[in-house]
């Protein structure tokens, strides 16, 4: 039998150094998605003790060693990924990845992740991290309003499910499209 290696999907631009100065928004999704930082209460996310330790370290980003150059200029924790909005000032001695990668790790030092038996593999996020890199303009101002309506978001999806829902294959002047939303609408 043929040894199948799992290939990893590409997430990073391919023109970008990852050490040179830019803004982006990161992305980090929990394990499995398990909602373990936080529940939505109304509108607001209320952090669990993780999602209280995971707030902290992301705080705590800058202080590690040479990350100086990084500000953190806003966050969500949602109950299970992170947005994390910075910005790299100057020149980075090592890839961003290897921030992520710390701030990763010194979650699950703090203790936090460890007292969860559901996490067996103690890993508390998913191995890949998304990053947006911010070049356009007003993007920095979108991107703030994007974290800050992230809580009002979930809560729209979860009261409002049909107008999120995905249809596959509807035909649209004999041309097969998919659709998310309402098909009251299309209709």
């Amino acid at each position: 039998m043929e040894n199948k290696v799992k290939q990893r999907h590409i997430l990073r631009a391919r023109w970008m150094d990852y050490k040179d100065p830019t803004i982006m928004m990161i992305t980090i999704v929990t394990t499995d998605r398990k909602p373990l930082l936080g529940q939505l209460i109304g509108e607001k996310i209320e952090l669990t003790t993780i999602g209280l330790a995971v707030a902290r370290e992301i705080e705590n980003i800058p202080t590690y060693n040479g990350a100086e150059a990084i500000e953190i200029y806003s966050y969500i924790i949602m109950p299970d990924h992170v947005h994390i909005l910075l910005h790299v000032h100057e020149r980075l001695s090592t890839h961003i990845g290897n921030y992520i990668r710390w701030f990763k790790k010194r979650c699950l030092d703090d203790g936090c992740a460890l007292k969860v038996p559901s996490l067996s593999d103690k890993t508390l996020f998913a191995p890949e991290y998304h990053d947006r890199i911010l070049k356009g303009k007003n993007q920095l101002a979108h991107m703030k309003r994007y974290i800050q309506d992230n809580p009002r978001r979930l809560a729209l999806k979860r009261t409002n499910k049909e107008l999120f829902r995905i249809h596959q294959n509807i035909q649209l002047n004999d041309i097969a499209c998919t659709a998310l939303g309402n098909m009251f609408l299309a209709d």
